[in-house]
Protein backbone atom coordinates (compact mmCIF):
# COMPACT_ATOMS: atom_id res chain seq x y z
CA UNK A 1 0.00 0.00 0.00
CA UNK A 2 1.62 3.55 -1.01
CA UNK A 3 1.11 6.13 1.60
CA UNK A 4 0.07 9.79 0.57
CA UNK A 5 0.90 12.98 2.62
CA UNK A 6 -1.70 15.44 2.50
CA UNK A 7 -1.37 18.60 3.08
CA UNK A 8 -4.05 20.56 4.09
CA UNK A 9 -5.04 23.89 2.01
CA UNK A 10 -4.28 26.42 4.30
CA UNK A 11 -0.32 25.06 4.47
CA UNK A 12 -0.50 25.21 0.83
CA UNK A 13 -1.24 28.70 0.71
CA UNK A 14 1.22 30.05 3.63
CA UNK A 15 3.96 27.92 1.72
CA UNK A 16 2.91 29.59 -1.21
CA UNK A 17 2.72 33.28 0.26
CA UNK A 18 5.87 32.40 2.48
CA UNK A 19 7.85 32.16 -1.04
CA UNK A 20 6.73 34.68 -2.18
CA UNK A 21 7.35 37.05 -0.06
CA UNK A 22 11.02 35.50 0.54
CA UNK A 23 11.67 36.61 -2.96
CA UNK A 24 10.82 39.90 -2.62
CA UNK A 25 12.09 40.56 1.02
CA UNK A 26 15.65 41.28 -0.13
CA UNK A 27 14.66 44.16 -2.21
CA UNK A 28 12.80 45.54 0.70
CA UNK A 29 15.63 45.17 3.42
CA UNK A 30 18.40 45.50 0.91
CA UNK A 31 18.37 49.76 0.86
CA UNK A 32 18.32 49.47 4.98
CA UNK A 33 21.18 47.04 5.27
CA UNK A 34 23.27 49.94 2.80
CA UNK A 35 21.95 52.82 4.75
CA UNK A 36 23.45 50.80 8.14
CA UNK A 37 26.32 50.07 6.28
CA UNK A 38 27.17 53.91 5.20
CA UNK A 39 26.68 54.91 8.68
CA UNK A 40 29.05 52.66 10.53
CA UNK A 41 31.89 53.70 7.81
CA UNK A 42 31.09 57.66 8.78
CA UNK A 43 31.93 56.64 12.00
CA UNK A 44 34.71 54.57 11.24
CA UNK A 45 33.31 51.04 12.14
CA UNK A 46 33.79 48.11 9.77
CA UNK A 47 29.91 46.65 9.73
CA UNK A 48 31.99 42.81 9.06
CA UNK A 49 33.10 43.77 13.08
CA UNK A 50 29.80 44.24 14.23
CA UNK A 51 26.62 42.58 15.10
CA UNK A 52 24.89 43.86 11.98
CA UNK A 53 24.43 40.68 10.37
CA UNK A 54 22.01 39.32 12.95
CA UNK A 55 20.15 42.60 13.36
CA UNK A 56 19.56 42.67 9.10
CA UNK A 57 19.11 38.57 9.48
CA UNK A 58 16.50 39.36 12.62
CA UNK A 59 14.75 42.48 10.55
CA UNK A 60 14.34 39.57 7.49
CA UNK A 61 12.62 37.24 10.02
CA UNK A 62 10.38 39.91 11.48
CA UNK A 63 9.73 41.24 7.58
CA UNK A 64 8.60 37.57 6.57
CA UNK A 65 6.29 37.46 9.22
CA UNK A 66 4.44 40.75 9.27
CA UNK A 67 4.77 40.18 5.51
CA UNK A 68 2.89 37.03 5.49
CA UNK A 69 0.65 38.19 8.43
CA UNK A 70 -1.02 41.02 6.57
CA UNK A 71 -1.47 38.58 3.32
CA UNK A 72 -2.92 36.02 5.05
CA UNK A 73 -5.17 38.87 6.80
CA UNK A 74 -6.26 39.95 2.70
CA UNK A 75 -7.10 36.34 1.70
CA UNK A 76 -9.11 36.16 4.45
CA UNK A 77 -10.90 39.54 4.20
CA UNK A 78 -11.18 38.40 0.76
CA UNK A 79 -12.70 34.70 1.22
CA UNK A 80 -15.16 35.57 3.86
CA UNK A 81 -17.82 38.32 3.96
CA UNK A 82 -18.41 41.14 7.04
CA UNK A 83 -21.03 38.50 7.99
CA UNK A 84 -18.83 35.81 8.70
CA UNK A 85 -19.98 34.40 5.68
CA UNK A 86 -17.85 32.48 3.03
CA UNK A 87 -18.34 33.35 -0.33
CA UNK A 88 -18.92 30.66 -2.84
Amino acid sequence: MCETKHESVTSLIEERIKADVERSEKEALEPLRRAIEVELNKLGINPTFTSMHTFVSEMRCRHIKNQMRVRVEALVARVVDRDGQARA
